[in-house]
């Protein structure tokens, strides 16, 4: 049972793991992001026709709280997006019996003798094993930021992850992503203003 213990506090780690995005960005290190103070949305693609209008709502509500004001048309920059689902097959192997452990031998006590003598015990039954074949659904989701006089890329955010059967935690998810990009966006957010009642 302890065996059975530690193999499931191990999958948990894992699945923590890949249920979340690997978030990478990059821009343009010698552009004045600070003389850019519009933008436009381009064009923006997604599996789920209902995602583009709310990537479009994280987008507008980030922009502008660094101070850019939407305009329809010939912004100072211009977001583009696009997300891309993919089905991955994969044959997973579970060992049913894995016995054996540690051993007496682990650290620095008894059993590790000059021949390496302690160690590992007996692996049991190596022959009990169940493969199968795993589906999962893989996503990237990309958003560029070009300039929109020049049509040259300033910022890209790229995400890869698990997409989920879900479309609630799919939608949470690009949400999410979205926004942890561009809060690397090379822009502060202004302090925001204080309502007048």
């Amino acid at each position: 049972m302890k065996h059975k213990g530690m193999i499931g506090a191990a999958l948990a780690c894992a699945l923590t793991l890949v249920a979340s995005a690997e978030i990478r960005t990059d821009f343009n290190h010698h552009a004045d992001f600070a003389k850019y103070h519009t933008f436009s949305i381009g064009k923006i693609t997604t599996t789920n026709p209902l995602d583009a209008s709310r990537i479009k709502r994280v987008v507008e509500r980030d922009l502008e709280a660094r101070g850019l004001q939407l305009v329809p048309t010939g912004g100072d920059l211009v977001v583009f997006a696009k997300d891309k689902v993919k089905t991955e097959h994969e044959m997973e192997t579970m060992y049913n019996d894995i016995g054996g452990g540690w051993g007496d031998g682990w650290g620095w006590g008894d059993g590790w003798d000059s021949g390496w003598g302690g160690g590992f015990d007996s692996m049991g039954d190596m022959d009990a094993a169940t493969t199968a074949e795993v589906t999962q659904r893989e996503g990237k989701f990309v958003l560029d930021l070009f300039e929109g006089s020049s049509k040259k890329l300033l910022f890209r955010g790229v995400a890869d992850q698990s997409v989920s059967d879900k479309s609630s935690k799919d939608k949470k998810m690009l949400d999410k992503d979205a926004d942890d990009m561009l809060k690397k966006l090379p822009m502060k957010p202004k302090k925001a203003a204080k309502m007048k009642m």
